[in-house]
């Protein structure tokens, strides 16, 4: 799963306009799913060595419900570095939805909506703190156009680090680095 090294492809063969593509998807997912196995595996083995370091990795929560993800969504955007870092209309309120289906979960621009599969088992795989960073920082990048570029990266370290703390954001920043995209600073 590797990403391209640009972050919008605007422009085709001999000029011709195609739509943008996100280059850097894949690589982004692949770095957030072998974060999310290691969080897992933390509950049995809380440290591991990543970088030469050793980390302590913190609990990640999981919801019960969507209401408890709104909560969840609200008090990060509450948080004073989150205010202070992004504007106020991007730190503005998010509505927290179900999305039909159990395989995706998405931000959309257009609403400010989050929108998570809900249920048990492989259903509720959204109803984790990791997935609902994701899409928060998709809101608070607000680049509709380059969905998972640097500008994305950049804010959902910075959310990572604001809600897990920095344990967690160098497991994902050394993690991106390993999947060969820029992990930005």
């Amino acid at each position: 799963m590797l990403g391209g090294p640009s972050d919008v492809v605007a422009e085709g063969a001999g000029g011709s306009s195609t739509p943008p593509r996100d280059a850097d998807r894949t690589a982004v997912y692949e770095a957030e799913d072998l974060v999310h196995r290691l969080m897992d595996r933390s509950l049995d083995r809380p440290s591991l060595q990543v970088a030469g370091s050793t980390l302590t990795l913190p609990g990640e929560r999981k919801f019960a419900s969507l209401e408890s993800v709104q909560r969840y969504v609200d008090a990060v955007l509450a948080l004073p570095r989150v205010r202070a870092e992004y504007s106020e209309p991007s730190a503005a309120g998010v509505t927290v939805r179900r999305r039909r289906g159990n395989t995706q979960a998405h931000y959309e621009f257009g609403t400010a909506t989050l929108a998570l599969p809900t249920g048990l088992g492989t259903a509720g795989w959204a109803m984790r703190e990791l997935v609902v960073l994701h899409e928060l920082a998709h809101h608070l990048a607000g680049d509709a156009v380059a969905r998972h570029g640097t500008l994305f990266r950049r804010t959902l370290l910075d959310l990572i680090d604001a809600a897990l703390g920095p344990e967690v954001r160098l497991l994902l920043y050394v993690t991106y680095v390993d999947v060969g995209i820029d992990p930005v600073l």
